[in-house]
């Protein structure tokens, strides 16, 4: 017979929840989230991951944590042609917007990238 359980939330789930939605934080940041979650739980709601992902994205705009994007380049040769910035990286959506762009993928083509903080 059962007569109670506990399940655990870790700082490095809020770590990794925050990673996958371009928030970098550090554990001091991650325990004070873990902390707000603990403090504002709700039993009707539970805590899962869209729970985590509110906090998350409340105590990143409390703070002005802003969001990684990516700044992407296409050149030809060693000439860049053109440029945007995306949310994620990956390789198969950097071909397939600069393809929207009227760009092909060759020998001679190829992206750079750069880590920079989303604009407000």
């Amino acid at each position: 017979m059962v007569k109670s359980i506990s399940i655990n939330w870790h700082i490095e789930d809020v770590l990794s929840q925050a990673k996958k939605m371009n928030y970098r934080l550090n554990e001091n940041q991650a325990s004070d989230i873990l902390l707000q979650i603990k403090n504002g739980h709700d039993c009707n709601i539970g805590i899962n991951w869209d729970v985590i992902d509110i906090y998350i994205i409340s105590y990143c705009a409390d703070n002005d944590i802003k969001k990684i994007v990516f700044n992407i380049s296409y050149f030809e040769v060693d000439e860049q042609i053109d440029s945007t910035h995306i949310n994620e990286l990956d390789e198969a959506l950097i071909w397939d917007l600069f393809k929207e762009f009227g760009h092909e993928r060759t020998p001679v083509t190829r992206y750079e990238y750069e880590e920079v903080f989303e604009d407000d």
